[in-house]
């Protein structure tokens, strides 16, 4: 009877509450960390993505626009493995008011043959310094394992390795050190084990089609807000403290790149249009809406995915309350 009423009271709050209740942001700073892999320096032994490099800079882009506009402050750390000729990996680190000349690429530790997660994270968490009201914004786009795990370096010998970040480092090792609110937006295969093994339990349903995960039950957003509260009281799963994850797909499904015209991948071009960026055009602009918050970001993104979310299916993990990402 219990849990009946608390899941009874979690449905009466989404459907006549705001999850996100205006807050103060004034002071408020922003922090993109930003990882993308192409593969392309690995000589073939993995399948090269052509649409990571590129999306990471448009989103990019397309977020200092809108800090910018809104008057905030923000700093950028930038990894990827097309910064230098000279490096596999290298990482760029800047503030708002930094100057672009002054802005200059280093090689994430050379010379060694495979690296560990938690030496990147000493890099970042050396240059990204966050307050309690600020927001990280933290993006990967690149290849992802069955488990999940995010497969954010190799090497170009003749038996390239992965060096995998799992669910547990990025979210326990990592985003749990800092004490503010964080967006994990991720477009990899996969990606959902991210969700589904956080504070949320999956309450969707998959069908198996010619070897294809296919969704076939998609729950609305007032449904997944209402499993992510009621979850809080109701599982032992740990909670992730004021983080919101967005998956690429479910942790059963692959995700995928356009292979026609532009090149995108389909998370990450969702996501861009929910904030502003122009397709047609392909270029940065001004956002529709006057405020977002996490849940939002994430309905919008559904709606761009179209067709495409039958068979890559976004995911959404709340802490408890959705919270406003711009005012």
């Amino acid at each position: 009877m219990r849990k009946i009423f608390l899941l009874l009271l979690a449905l009466v709050l989404v459907s006549s509450c705001s999850f996100a209740p205006l807050e103060e942001t004034r002071g408020r700073k922003y922090h993109i960390i930003s990882i993308a892999a192409s593969y392309e320096k690995a000589d073939g032994e993995i399948n090269p993505l052509k649409a990571t490099v590129p999306d990471q800079r448009k989103l990019r882009e397309q977020f200092e626009l809108i800090f910018s506009s809104l008057g905030y402050e923000y700093d950028v750390f930038e990894y990827n493995d097309e910064m230098s000729k000279d490096h596999i990996f290298s990482y760029r680190y800047y503030r708002s008011s930094d100057k672009e000349e002054n802005i200059q690429p280093q090689p994430f530790n050379p010379g060694k043959k495979t690296e560990e997660a938690s030496d990147l994270f000493k890099i970042i968490k050396d240059k990204v310094k966050a307050d309690k009201d600020d927001v990280i914004i933290f993006y990967y786009a690149g290849h992802g394992t069955e488990n999940g795990d995010l497969a954010f370096y190799y090497d170009n010998s003749s038996e390239p390795n992965y060096s995998k970040m799992t669910v547990r480092m990025l979210l326990d090792d990592f985003l749990s050190s800092y004490d503010c609110t964080k967006l994990v937006i991720l477009d990899s295969c996969y990606s959902g084990a991210f969700v589904e093994n956080s504070s949320l339990e999956s309450i969707f349903t998959y069908t198996e089609r010619d070897g294809e995960w296919i969704t076939d039950s998609f729950p609305d957003i007032g449904s997944l807000i209402a499993g992510s509260f009621t979850s809080t009281f109701m599982s032992t799963a740990k909670d992730e403290k004021r983080t919101y994850i967005l998956s690429g797909s479910s942790e059963k499904q692959s995700s995928y790149e356009s292979t026609k015209g532009d090149v995108h991948g389909f998370l990450t071009i969702a996501v861009l249009e929910a904030l502003g960026y122009n397709r047609k055009t392909e270029s940065i602009g001004f956002p529709s809406w006057e405020s977002l918050s996490c849940a939002e970001l994430y309905r919008m993104t559904l709606d761009n995915m179209g067709s495409d979310i039958l068979s890559q299916s976004p995911l959404f993990s709340s802490s408890r309350i959705d919270t406003m990402l711009f005012i």
